[in-house]
């Protein structure tokens, strides 16, 4: 008898040393269950890069695609969590807002030590661009060149502006169930009662 599974999703709501925990233990409960795919969902402002990274290299020891998908918002490390699920799926709900950003540093102490964070600012910069350029399919320093051309300021992107840029594919929430269905549910479905049964009717057929 297969093991009971307690959950079919991950929700990200910040990124601190707590939440990375938190994160591993649902993450490692879905990467052995039997579902095909691991959604998660990012409805954050932010938080730690460093817990970013931890995620991230969480998410690595995936044996099955990641779906990441915005919800409400997407911002600052939630952004590169977004962009970095698996090719394909990766989804912007239609009400969502995705915001990009330099790194941040609040230091204090003596010079060579403030100089000494600066750098490592700059390198963790470069390393979230970096990721993001090849996450999405980009050029090298194709988001650093973007944030220039904003003066550095935060970026906030509409879902079109999202999948433009390459942080997802898709615009709309997936129907999850245990098979994930990969239908998208958009604002023009809401809308239209019909198309909704038919594409859970769809998804019933699956089962």
């Amino acid at each position: 008898m297969a093991e009971e599974i307690k959950r079919s999703s991950i929700i990200v709501n910040c990124f601190t040393e707590q939440s990375v925990k938190e994160f591993k233990a649902d993450f490692d409960e879905l990467n052995h269950s039997n579902i095909p795919i691991i959604p998660i969902f990012i409805d954050s402002y932010g938080g730690e890069v460093y817990s970013l990274f931890a995620i991230l290299d969480i998410i690595s020891t995936a044996t099955k695609p990641i779906a990441t998908i915005a919800l409400g918002k997407a911002m600052s490390c939630g952004s590169i969590l977004l962009a970095c699920g698996s090719p394909g799926f990766r989804f912007v709900g239609p009400y969502s807002t995705v915001m990009i950003h330099d790194a941040a540093s609040m230091s204090f102490g003596k010079i060579e030590e403030l100089k000494a964070d600066v750098f490592e600012a700059d390198r963790l910069n470069t390393k979230m661009y970096n990721i993001l350029d090849e996450k999405c399919n980009k050029k090298k320093d194709y988001f650093y060149r973007l944030m220039g051309e904003r003066k550095h300021a935060n970026i906030y992107l509409s879902p079109h502006e999202a999948v433009q840029h390459g942080l997802a594919e898709h615009i709309g929430i997936p129907v999850i169930d245990m098979t994930f269905n990969l239908n998208v549910i958009t604002k023009d479905s809401h809308a239209d009662p019909k198309t909704q049964t038919k594409k859970q009717t769809k998804s019933q057929n699956k089962k």
